[in-house]
């Protein structure tokens, strides 16, 4: 039989069970499919929040010191 939970990839559960019955699986490993094993610098909410910080600073500074034409 094949494992359950987070022993295999979910692309292959989902091959495997179905979509179906390869997300149930997925959830029936617990927290323990949630630990990260690797980490580039930080994780995807904050590499948002870092770009939405330099775009609203850049839209910002644009509006204030952007050339005015008349």
């Amino acid at each position: 039989m094949l494992p359950m939970g987070c022993d295999m990839p979910l692309e292959t559960q989902i091959e495997y069970f179905g979509l179906f019955g390869g997300l149930a699986n997925a959830f029936k490993g617990g927290p323990a499919c949630a630990e990260e094993s690797w980490r580039f610098i930080f994780n995807f909410a904050e590499w948002g929040l870092v770009f939405f910080i330099i775009y609203l600073i850049s839209t910002l500074g644009k509006l204030k010191f952007g050339s005015k034409t008349t």
